[in-house]
């Protein structure tokens, strides 16, 4: 998936985090109608996986630059920006720390697997680790504004329940082998706020 020339990824800031949490509040003080069901959690789900579907090229590009999984200087660094919302900042950054753990998982796990030899080790991609980071930035947008548009059914009290049979059906849907079902239950596990 390859980033459109005339669009530019932008980080996650602080901006678009409260603005994307004000989204229903916003609409509700208007009388606009905001969908608060289960149904919203769906996308939340979906955008989680397809953050984490990312972290296949994240594992190939730092398998041939550093080796390492970790770069704790971006991991603060989007925190830093999750938690900067000011409107109930925690939960934000407790849902985007799973989803950097859960991708350090499926990272770690496919360069064990490429060490091993119990894998085929993927080609060089191209564009590097900035490539894959306005890939997860972009991800990170449409993860803030799913979880914004989910704030009813985060509390709920089927939350939990939801967004677990939707991760255990989107892995099998996808064809997902142990390790990306495992990080993707991983990635969602603070979704609910209850």
């Amino acid at each position: 998936m390859s980033a459109s020339p005339s669009r530019k990824a932008v980080p996650v800031s602080a901006a678009l985090v409260t603005a994307a949490l004000l989204v229903g509040g916003a609409a509700l003080a208007e009388g606009r109608q905001v969908s608060v069901g289960p149904e919203t959690l769906g996308p939340v789900v979906e955008v989680s996986a397809d953050r984490l579907a990312v972290a296949d090229r994240a594992a190939a590009v730092k398998w041939y630059e550093s080796g390492r999984t970790d770069d704790p200087e971006r991991e603060r660094r989007v925190l830093e920006e999750a938690r900067g919302a000011g409107i109930r900042p925690e939960p934000v950054a407790r849902v985007f720390r799973d989803h950097i753990e859960a991708g350090k998982k499926v990272q770690r796990g496919l360069h064990e697997r490429w060490q091993e030899g119990a894998g085929r080790t993927p080609a060089r991609p191209e564009g590097g680790l900035a490539s894959v980071r306005e890939e997860i930035d972009r991800a990170d947008q449409k993860l803030v504004d799913a979880l914004a548009e989910a704030a009813t059914a985060r509390s709920a009290p089927y939350c939990r329940a939801r967004t677990e049979g939707a991760a255990a059906r989107l892995g099998e849907d996808r064809r997902w082998d142990a390790l990306h079902r495992d990080a993707l239950a991983r990635a969602v596990a603070s979704v609910c706020k209850v």
